[in-house]
C-alpha cells in the first residue's frame, strides 16, 4: 500500500528525491509489488557504472531478458568498463549463483534471443558478423585463452532499450566495444517491427551519443569506426577513432547541434561530403582538435584547408563553437581558409592555433591580413593554446608589418620584451571583446625566460 493511503503520483514524487540513493530505491522495490513497480522507472532511468564487469553486465542483461518492460525504463547509460582484462580468472571463474542465473536466462530467453539475432541477420549486420556476436552469449562459456568481454551482452541491451536518449561508453584497454560500436553503423530507421506489439525501432529518441577512445592504443580493424548519425541525435561525440565512413538518415535537415571529433582520423572527402548535404544546418559546435587524415585516394592524407573552410560557411550557417587546435600528428595545414569564417555569422567562440590567423602559412608569410577582414563581427571569445614562445615576437612583427620592434636575442631586461609581448596583445584586442587568457601564460613565461 502507499504511504499513508496518498495518491500514486505523490509516491512517485516523494520516492523521486531518492533517485541518488540507489540502496534506499532498491531496498523500496522490495517492500512490496506497489513499491516495485513505482521504484524501477527511477531505479532504471538513468544507470551508471564506472567500472563495470562481465558479470555486472550479463546479470543486466539476464533481468531485461527475463523482464523486457525494464528496458523500457532506460533512459540514459553512462557505463566504462575495466580498465584492463583481468587475467586472475574473476570473470573467467563466475560463481555457482552467476552460472545457476545464467542456466535460467537460456532456459527462458533462448528464443528470444535467437528471434533478435535471425532478424539483425536478415536486416543489415552480415550473418558472419551476428554469428561472431551472439555466440559467446548462446554458449555460455568462459573462454580459456582471454576473459570473456562485455560487449555481444552490452550491444544486445542497448538494442532493447529502445527508450534510451543518452549512451556515454568509453573504450579500454580491455574493451575495444567493437560489437557496441558497429550497431551505430547501421540505418535503424528500416528495422522491421511488429506493430501490433507495440514493438519499437532502436534509438529512435537517441539524442546524445558518446563513444570515447581517450588514449587507448587500439591497432588494426579495431580501431575503425562507421558511423551512422541518428535521426533524433543532437550530440555525437566520436573522439579518438578512425571513422572510415559518416552517413546520414535519409534526405532531411538533422537536428544534430554538437559534433566532436577531436583526435579522431577522418577522410577529408568524408568529412567535407557530410557538411556539403546540408543536412548539418544546424550545427552549433564543431570540435576538430588533433583531427588526423584517413588515406583518400582523391584527396590522400591532407585536408584541403581551402576547402573545409568555404565549406563551414556555406553549409553550417548556424555554427556558434569552432575548436580546431591541432596536435603533432595533425593534419590541417596552415592554408585553411580563415577568410571564410566571416561568413559566420553566428560565431561567437574560436579556439584556433595561432598560426591560422597572423601568419596564415608559416613565418614565411609576408602579406598580414587585417582581422576584421577575416573573422566574423560577432565573435567575442578568441582562445589560443600552445602558442610558441619563440614565435611570439614574429606574430607582432608579421602582424602589423613590423610598426613595433621585436624582442631581440641580445637585450637584457624587462623593457623590451614586455614591449614586444604587448605590442601582439594589443594587436589582437580589435578582432575581440575578450582574448583568452591561456595567451598570457606564454607572454609571461617568455619573459621569464629572457631576464
Amino acid at each position: 500500500m502507499s504511504f499513508s493511503k496518498l495518491s500514486t503520483e505523490l509516491d512517485t514524487k516523494i520516492l523521486e528525491y531518492l533517485h541518488d540513493d540507489r540502496s534506499s530505491l532498491s531496498a523500496m522495490s522490495m517492500v512490496s509489488k506497489y513499491f516495485r513497480r513505482i521504484t524501477e522507472p527511477i531505479l532504471y532511468r538513468d544507470l551508471c557504472f564506472p567500472q563495470m564487469t562481465t558479470n555486472q553486465m550479463k546479470k543486466l542483461l539476464t533481468i531485461v531478458l527475463s523482464r523486457p518492460q525494464l528496458a523500457k525504463h532506460v533512459r540514459s547509460l553512462t557505463m566504462v568498463p575495466e580498465r584492463e582484462s583481468s587475467f586472475n580468472g574473476t570473470d573467467c571463474t563466475p560463481s555457482e549463483e552467476d552460472m545457476e542465473a545464467w542456466n535460467r536466462l537460456h532456459e527462458a530467453n533462448h528464443p528470444a534471443l535467437l528471434t533478435l539475432s535471425e532478424k539483425l541477420e536478415t536486416f543489415s549486420l552480415s550473418p558472419q558478423f551476428v554469428q561472431d556476436w551472439f555466440s559467446p552469449i548462446f554458449n555460455c562459456t568462459f573462454l580459456d585463452d582471454r576473459p570473456s568481454l562485455l560487449d555481444p551482452f552490452l550491444a544486445v541491451f542497448l538494442i532493447l532499450a529502445t527508450n534510451i536518449e543518452t549512451i556515454n561508453l568509453t573504450a579500454t584497454a580491455g574493451e575495444v566495444l567493437r560489437r557496441s560500436r558497429a550497431i551505430f553503423s547501421v540505418a535503424w530507421s528500416r528495422y522491421p517491427v511488429d506493430d501490433t506489439q507495440q514493438e519499437q525501432k532502436p534509438f529512435k529518441k537517441l539524442s546524445d551519443l558518446c563513444i570515447a577512445n581517450e588514449g587507448v592504443r587500439i591497432k588494426g580493424f579495431e580501431r575503425i569506426f562507421r558511423v551512422w548519425i541518428p535521426s533524433c541525435a543532437k550530440r555525437l561525440r566520436l573522439s579518438g577513432w578512425e571513422i572510415y565512413a559518416i552517413d546520414l538518415w535519409d534526405e532531411t535537415v538533422l537536428p544534430l547541434q554538437h559534433l566532436d571529433l577531436r583526435n579522431a582520423t577522418v577522410s577529408p572527402a568524408d568529412l567535407t561530403r557530410c557538411l556539403e548535404t546540408g543536412q548539418l544546418a544546424n550545427l552549433r559546435h564543431l570540435n576538430l582538435d588533433g583531427i588526423q587524415g584517413r588515406f583518400d585516394p582523391a584527396f590522400g592524407r591532407q585536408f584541403d584547408g581551402i576547402m573545409l573552410g568555404r565549406t563551414l560557411a556555406l553549409h553550417t550557417p548556424s555554427l556558434e563553437v569552432l575548436e580546431m587546435r591541432t596536435t603533432e600528428h595533425s593534419v590541417i595545414d596552415h592554408s585553411f581558409d580563415i577568410e571564410g569564417l566571416v561568413g559566420l555569422t553566428k560565431l561567437h567562440t574560436l579556439r584556433i592555433d595561432i598560426e591560422y590567423l597572423v601568419l596564415r602559412g608559416g613565418s614565411g608569410n609576408h602579406d598580414p591580413i587585417h582581422p576584421h577582414r577575416i573573422l566574423p563581427a560577432s565573435l567575442w571569445h578568441l582562445e589560443f593554446t600552445q602558442v610558441p614562445v619563440q614565435n611570439i615576437n614574429a606574430y607582432c612583427l608579421y602582424g602589423e608589418n613590423g610598426l613595433w620592434p621585436p624582442y631581440r636575442e641580445g637585450e637584457q631586461g624587462r623593457g623590451s620584451g614586455a614591449w614586444s609581448s604587448m605590442s601582439m596583445v594589443q594587436h589582437l584586442l580589435p578582432w575581440t571583446r575578450t582574448v583568452a587568457w591561456s595567451l598570457l601564460p606564454y607572454c609571461i613565461k617568455s619573459l621569464q625566460d629572457k631576464e
